[in-house]
């Protein structure tokens, strides 16, 4: 049986952690959601890379796309 390689979604799912942590926080104090819903993708997409889901990949890259259109978004170009 092929186990899939979970070191990759072992880090994904620590970023995760830690983005909720601090994402709740700041939310609690009026700030951005975005870090919140972003730790929310980030532990759906470590969840189903542990499972070997290649769709944890497609989420996380989706993910990236989001957050490069957000960043664009709040600084401008």
């Amino acid at each position: 049986m092929h186990r899939p390689p979970r070191i990759f979604a072992a880090i994904v799912l620590l970023v995760a952690l830690a983005f909720l942590y601090g994402g709740v926080r700041l939310a609690a104090v009026g700030g951005s959601v975005y870090y919140v819903l972003a730790g929310l993708a980030l532990l759906a997409s470590g969840t189903l890379l542990w499972r070997g889901n290649k769709l944890g990949s497609h989420l996380y890259g989706a993910l990236l796309a989001v957050t490069l259109a957000w960043s664009l978004f709040e600084v401008g170009t």
